[in-house]
């Protein structure tokens, strides 16, 4: 696994849910890569400064993601023994934070999830 962060603002949100999202999209890539039948397994976490937002890329080569299934849905899922409510329940941590959450579908050969937290209090209320 690669993280690249370099200097970093502080960010203003609840640590312990902004943590929680970050380790379900890395259990989420570790699955990925595990399920995997190419070579190259990789996890890129990078993370940049865009305006008054930290932007955090969770990147995985792995199995890549269907595009019959909506990522966002709850109890939706396409693990065998997944509930659908971890991208669920993150999206909404993020929101509650004053951020985003998405999937990035421009991604060739790999799959790439993204959020955001503000780097500035502004009207967030955590």
């Amino acid at each position: 696994m690669n993280y690249n962060m370099g200097a970093l603002p502080d960010v203003y949100g609840n640590r312990i849910q902004v943590a929680q999202v970050l380790v379900n999209l890395l259990r989420n890539a570790i699955q990925a890569i595990a399920d995997s039948d190419g070579k190259t397994r990789k996890i890129d976490v990078t993370a940049s400064i865009d305006g008054d937002m930290l932007q955090v890329f969770v990147e995985d080569t792995g199995v890549g993601v269907s595009p019959d299934i909506n990522l966002f849905a709850q109890f939706e899922t396409s693990k065998p023994d997944g509930m659908g409510l971890g991208l669920t329940f993150s999206r909404a941590i993020i929101e509650t934070n004053g951020g985003q959450l998405w999937f990035d579908e421009t991604q060739d050969e790999k799959s790439r999830f993204c959020f955001t937290v503000p780097t500035d209090k502004g009207d967030v209320d955590v």
